[in-house]
């Protein structure tokens, strides 16, 4: 069913992937997840999401953005820790969410075969892998760890550059929970307000979540 993807794509690793008893997941989601669930492509560039990380992620992205509670499942992530995902129920669209500016779900109108076998395939989502392949040229590595992605140690509504030289490789879970953090910071000032500093909350450590 995602052939024209498997053959454009090329698999860099695999992790285990368990099928969960779940009610309300959409069919499309289940066979995806099914096939190509934690495998790894083109050395970090999209990720697909084993059953048991959707879960996780879908409970952070709820947490992190307002409106998604028990509304979405991730599918995958891409290098730049931007979430994928797709509705529990009712409609066939894909919902982006980024961690630059915890945006709140741009949505493709297209469903999960249209995604993979056509948008990805034919570059009319851009995930940007000129720009990840000079990453990983800067770093001196071949691709990306497992639950890694490269994300901006200045984020860029702290005016941060969007360029390599702001680049840092970063556990996908720390980096969104950092973003979240000084994100809240500063939403609510008003626009042009000077920033003179802010911090990550004292004591903080993040823990990776088992589900």
């Amino acid at each position: 069913m995602f052939s024209k993807f498997k053959e454009q794509f090329k698999e860099y690793y695999r992790v285990d992937n368990k099928l969960f008893d779940q009610k309300q997941i959409p069919f499309k989601y289940t066979e995806l997840l099914l096939d190509i669930g934690g495998t790894t492509y083109n050395n970090g560039l999209y990720t697909l999401h084993t059953f048991e990380s959707s879960l996780k992620w879908a409970d952070l992205i709820s947490e992190y953005i307002e409106g998604f509670k028990d509304e979405i499942l991730p599918f995958a992530f891409d290098w730049l820790g931007r979430q994928f995902g797709v509705p529990r129920e009712g409609y066939e669209d894909i919902y982006m969410f980024d961690p630059v500016d915890l945006s709140g779900g741009a949505i493709l109108r297209e469903n999960l075969m249209e995604f993979h076998n056509e948008s990805l395939v034919n570059d009319s989502i851009d995930l940007g892998e000129e720009y990840f392949k000079e990453a990983l040229n800067s770093f001196k590595i071949a691709g990306l760890k497992e639950n890694t992605c490269i994300g901006y140690k200045i984020p860029l509504f702290l005016n941060g550059k969007g360029d390599s030289t702001n680049y840092q490789i970063i556990d996908i879970e720390v980096y969104w929970a950092i973003q979240y953090q000084l994100y809240n910071q500063i939403k609510d000032l008003p626009d042009g307000t000077p920033i003179n500093t802010t911090a990550i909350i004292e004591g903080f450590k993040y823990e990776k979540r088992d589900f």
